[in-house]
């Protein structure tokens, strides 16, 4: 398709995650009795602020995703890219009332100035980093951020639109992931990735049904967001300069 046409079929194909997806989403998060971290693009708050409103009511963590999707955070002008940072934060901080901790860019593919730019801006935490297991300090000029590894085992945007496996295949990746797990002899922090616009859907809601109902049943499964998480690590921005271990809860 020519550059200069607007993809009306992509367009609406996504519009369903904020329409339709994250609201059946939302109600199996409930059902389960869990809070998740949901990634948010600021464009959101003019487009579909109810659906955040609702999420921040039901208690769940509110993180940033850039302000679209459309936004390649290496391609921006440092100018540019702090002032979409800032857009972001205000936009959702004004709506839900309340500062995002965590920022994800779009791809997980940040600038070499984005841990920079988020530390400036007050945020806590970024996922754009999978080189380690476990959440660590980074220090940049503008301080210090805690770099939250991200995952790519169970996301089920490659899984399903780059691989095209079915979401069978998605549970027993995820009972791959479990077990490994419960070999390890440390805490295993597991990165489950679902999109509204994707397993919002049917047959995604019944995958993901099947697996909250499995942590339902698992008495050494925490099911927490990444805030959560960081708090029990002792890393969250308040902590940064007591010095503190890794809490081990038991759980997975």
């Amino acid at each position: 398709m020519h550059s200069s046409v607007v993809d009306r079929q992509a367009q609406s194909w996504s519009d369903y995650g904020y329409r339709t997806g994250i609201w059946h989403i939302r109600e199996q998060l409930a059902d389960a009795g869990v809070l998740a971290t949901v990634f948010a693009n600021g464009i959101l708050t003019e487009v579909a602020p109810d659906s955040l409103v609702a999420l921040r009511d039901d208690g769940h963590e509110i993180a940033a995703h850039a302000w679209s999707q459309d936004q390649l955070l290496a391609t921006l002008a440092l100018d540019d890219e702090r002032a979409m940072v800032v857009r972001c934060r205000n936009g959702l901080a004004e709506l839900l009332g309340r500062t995002p901790e965590g920022w994800i860019s779009p791809r997980c593919t940040p600038s070499g100035s984005t841990p920079l730019l988020l530390a400036e801006t007050g945020f806590s935490w970024w996922g754009d980093v999978f080189d380690v297991d476990h959440p660590y300090l980074l220090e940049t000029e503008a301080g210090t951020i805690v770099a939250y590894p991200f995952q790519m085992e169970l996301n089920d945007l490659p899984h399903r639109i780059r691989y095209g496996r079915s979401y069978q295949d998605f549970i027993g990746a995820w009972h791959e992931e479990l077990a490994a797990a419960r070999r390890s002899n440390v805490p295993v922090c597991i990165d489950l990735t679902v999109h509204a616009h994707i397993s919002g859907r049917r047959s995604g809601i019944d995958m993901l049904r099947t697996i909250l109902d499995e942590v339902k049943e698992s008495s050494d499964v925490w099911v927490a967001t990444k805030s959560q998480v960081l708090t029990s690590y002792g890393l969250m921005k308040e902590s940064f300069r007591e010095g503190s271990e890794i809490v081990d809860n038991g759980a997975t």
